[in-house]
């Protein structure tokens, strides 16, 4: 169902105008753009590789956002409204969890995570279903290998439940 709708926010993004006047399209910056949410027909974030920009036009013009001036690869992203987004990124040797509640204007960092040489934890995927309730997924590799690794919150971040089995 994600690839769903990254598939169709990105079909409904490039095609042609079919109005009379013209269209002025800005080219969407990064190599790579990875993750894709709009919480309803107008505002929408995409993420990617040091690049992390939000549209209040239905994708028709994109603005980057400030937390993507310190770098990192921003792997997921959710929009739950308006205003309110996650975003899961790596920099550096930390993998992170943020959000937002003022459309970018701010972050939030709730939830972060070491990984060194010995054990690599990093989150890779988010779901939300408004600004309190999210989950995230990730991957322990090499000799703490294991499950997936998959925690909740319900508080906006301020406390996290691990959604493990046995």
């Amino acid at each position: 169902m994600h690839y769903r709708a990254i598939f169709c926010t990105c079909f409904l993004l490039c095609l042609p105008s079919l109005s009379a006047q013209p269209v002025q399209r800005q080219q969407l910056s990064g190599n790579d753009l990875p993750t894709v949410s709009f919480a309803d027909s107008l505002h929408g974030w995409v993420g990617g590789v040091n690049t992390l920009m939000r549209t209040t036009d239905g994708g028709a013009t994109w603005v980057s956002n400030i937390l993507a001036a310190n770098g990192g690869s921003f792997t997921s992203v959710k929009a739950v409204g308006p205003a309110h987004a996650w975003v899961v990124w790596r920099n550096g040797a930390y993998s992170y969890v943020a959000r937002t509640l003022n459309a970018g204007g701010s972050w939030d960092t709730v939830r972060s995570m070491y990984f060194n040489t010995i054990c690599k934890f990093t989150f890779t995927h988010i779901d939300a279903l408004d600004s309190v309730r999210c989950w995230v997924v990730g991957s322990v590799d090499w000799l703490c290998a294991g499950p997936p690794y998959a925690e909740k919150t319900t508080d906006g971040g301020a406390s996290w439940s691990w959604l493990g089995g046995t």
